[in-house]
């Protein structure tokens, strides 16, 4: 059994009992970059809304402590643009959070490094959008910002810093993926590859055309695979009941808390919501537990299908796709088929 196969056995078991592990903070939705494929990125009109304050992410977090929370993880957005940012770390520390950080990296200051240093993080989480100044800023559409980017990764190499090196793969840049995985190495920093790109959580149709067009086909995932070196048959989970749906932890082992407030049980399903600026974290997390399982959704959604136990299928991607939590993904099931006959044609 492997390693990964044996959490997701371990939180199926968990999942029943509600054992509240983890959750997502989004500080902010604001980011200094303007990436092509982002899911939740404010426009212009929107950088106004009022967010939690100082007090209020604080206050949010002692109660989540108090309720059985052992880690967080600070997102975006770019958490780094919120000025409060190394006093809300402090605190999450103080109170004996395990943190993990998602950024851009592209704010990081030599001040920023020392200050990781000091106060470790689990993991800081850094998105690599290409190794090429042209495919880079082709995908964060802000010129200048590979040049930070690459600022940032000195500022990190030999830091002391945990980072995990995560490589989002989309047409623009797939075919530099094994390279970053190099530079990745070659810095001491763990990597990783995504390439299901997912929608707009305010399911922005003119932005969704925008991602939908970035996503890889079965012919460029297949060359993404084979340019990296890395078995096909490793997109699929090898055992059986270990679909990627049955450790989903959504309102039962892990929840998302929004820059307004708003719990939910994941960041892209938006309901059930309860705010946490009118209601206790312990009320609003019993408020919050879904009427159905994942996994159930997913055998309305799915029923049959033969790929359901290695489909990457989850109701809040089925959300953000169709606006429902219970329907098939196109782009999943059109994917999986092609993905299927081609390991069964290089795996005879």
């Amino acid at each position: 059994m492997t390693d990964s196969c044996f959490k997701v056995r371990y939180r199926k078991k968990l999942i029943p009992k509600r054992r509240l592990m983890t959750a997502t903070i989004e500080l902010t939705r604001r980011c200094n970059l303007n990436c092509i494929h982002c899911h939740n990125r404010l426009s212009v009109h929107e950088c106004g809304r009022k967010v939690l304050s100082t007090k209020q992410v604080c206050d949010i977090l002692g109660q989540m402590r108090k309720a059985g929370v052992m880690s967080l993880i600070f997102t975006g957005g770019e958490p780094l643009l919120r000025r409060d940012f190394k006093e809300i770390y402090r605190f999450a520390k103080k109170n004996n959070f395990a943190v993990n950080v998602n950024t851009n990296a592209t704010l990081l200051t030599k001040d920023m490094v020392r200050f990781l240093k000091n106060n470790p993080p689990m993991s800081l989480n850094i998105s690599c959008y290409g190794v090429t100044p042209g495919t880079y800023e082709s995908v964060t559409r802000v010129p200048g910002s590979f040049s930070k980017f690459q600022g940032a990764l000195s500022l990190l190499k030999g830091s002391g810093v945990r980072v995990i090196f995560k490589f989002i793969t989309m047409k623009n840049n797939f075919r530099e993926a094994a390279r970053a995985e190099v530079l990745a190495q070659r810095l001491g920093m763990r990597s990783g590859c995504f390439y299901l790109l997912g929608l707009r959580v305010d399911r922005d149709q003119s932005k969704n055309a925008l991602i939908k067009r970035q996503r890889l086909n079965v012919t460029e995932t297949v060359e993404l695979f084979e340019g990296m070196g890395e078995d096909l048959r490793k997109f699929f989970f090898s055992f059986p009941g270990c679909g990627p749906v049955e450790g989903c932890g959504a309102a039962s082992l892990a929840c998302t808390v929004d820059p307004q407030g708003w719990l939910t049980p994941c960041t892209y399903l938006s309901a059930p919501r309860v705010s946490l600026i009118t209601t206790r974290f312990d009320k609003a997390w019993d408020l919050l537990a879904l009427r159905e399982s994942p996994v159930k959704k997913k055998q309305a959604a799915c029923k049959n299908c033969r790929h359901t136990t290695y489909c990457r299928w989850c109701p809040g991607a089925s959300y953000v796709e169709t606006g429902s939590t219970e329907e098939r993904i196109p782009y999943y099931c059109d994917l999986m088929e092609g993905l299927s006959r081609v390991n069964a044609i290089g795996s005879r």
